[in-house]
């Protein structure tokens, strides 16, 4: 009987131990299950927020696809009485650059989200990578431009800055900050000797400090493409790379192209623009000698190498698509050449998907 009892008290001992560990995987298998399905709804959501930012994106090419095409056609803008048809200009007041983060409701599969984009004109911004030409030289005419610009936006020593920039660019170890002064740090890397992938390489850049990186990105954050100032789409080195739009340069670039045009200048040349835009650089530099007796001197290799390289319209664009489904995002950041082809045949020269 003292057998009997001992067994059936094992018995009884090893089903309560059974019914408990059974009872705690069932309760640990229904907390995977949740999270298993939390995670799923939650990658469900993240590809329809993927694919309304990539509609968003493809949006975008569009729009600026249709911009051209109506500024090759006769019609005429209906809030711009300054248009004249079969002029290819583009500045600020136009559809595209008027899509600011503008949130569009959008459906899909079912469940509602938002597109949230923005289009920038990339050649109204100064591209580092014309600082060192086709041969891996520096150029000259563009390397006093980046000196000026720098000078405006407060650095300590704007030649300094702009020499670093340089030495990341070229194929050669010859200069200050090259490999050897890389080295030395106390976290060592080596300069790229190529050109700028992204603006986000500025960080590795030493002698640009924290206050010139708060001027340069007022939006505080490490978007590549969020300088209203400066871009780095890698289309190539040397002067072709050099291209300002000076309908859509921001006051501080305007400054940059000419010694003697200051803040007041500046102003007065976007204030021109937002009544009647340039129809042509020639009538910019007509302007400018007209109004303000500024001259780009053909006898001055610096003046007339920025001169050749003023433009009223772009070709380079940067577009931020954010798809928002419920509380999940996905963003596209590109750089796309806008070219005479369909929107998909448009060249990519930055993508990020986030």
């Amino acid at each position: 009987m003292k057998f009997i009892k001992k067994e059936r008290a094992v018995a009884l001992l090893i089903a309560v131990s059974f019914v408990a560990l059974l009872t705690a995987l069932i309760t640990d298998y229904g907390y995977e299950t949740r999270i298993y399905f939390k995670e799923m709804n939650g990658y469900k959501k993240w590809i329809k927020a993927r694919n309304i930012a990539l509609s968003g994106f493809e949006g975008a090419k569009a729009l600026l696809k249709e911009d051209i095409d109506e500024d090759r056609s006769e019609k005429n803008y209906p809030n711009i009485d300054f248009y004249v048809s079969g002029d290819e200009l583009d500045l600020q007041q136009e559809i595209w650059s008027q899509v600011k983060r503008i949130p569009f409701e959008v459906e899909v599969g079912g469940e509602k989200g938002l597109i949230i984009g923005n289009i920038v004109d990339e050649m109204g911004k100064l591209n580092i990578n014309s600082l060192v030409d086709t041969a891996g030289k520096e150029s000259r005419g563009v390397k006093n431009v980046f000196i000026r610009f720098f000078d405006i936006m407060g650095a300590e020593s704007p030649e300094e800055v702009v020499n670093a920039l340089i030495d990341w660019i070229d194929p050669d170890d010859e200069g200050l900050y090259e490999s050897s002064f890389y080295s030395s740090i106390e976290h060592p890397y080596s300069p790229r000797n190529f050109l700028f992938m992204s603006l986000s390489e500025l960080k590795l850049i030493k002698v640009i400090n924290e206050d010139l990186k708060k001027v340069l990105f007022p939006l505080g954050n490490d978007d590549p493409l969020s300088s209203p100032y400066l871009t780095a789409f890698p289309l190539s080195t040397g002067t072709n790379a050099f291209l300002i739009n000076v309908n859509t340069a921001p006051k501080e670039v305007l400054m940059s192209l000419h010694i003697n045009i200051d803040e007041e200048v500046a102003e007065e040349i976007i204030k021109r623009r937002e009544e009647e835009p340039f129809r042509s650089p020639t009538e910019f530099i007509t302007y400018l000698r007209d109004e303000f007796n500024i001259k780009f001197e053909s006898t001055n290799p610096q003046e007339s190498f920025v001169q050749g390289q003023l433009r009223t319209s772009s070709m380079y664009f940067s577009i931020l698509s954010i798809g928002v489904v419920g509380d999940i995002t996905s963003t596209i950041r590109a750089v796309v050449m806008r070219s005479g082809g369909a929107p998909k045949e448009f060249p990519i020269l930055y993508f990020r998907m986030e």
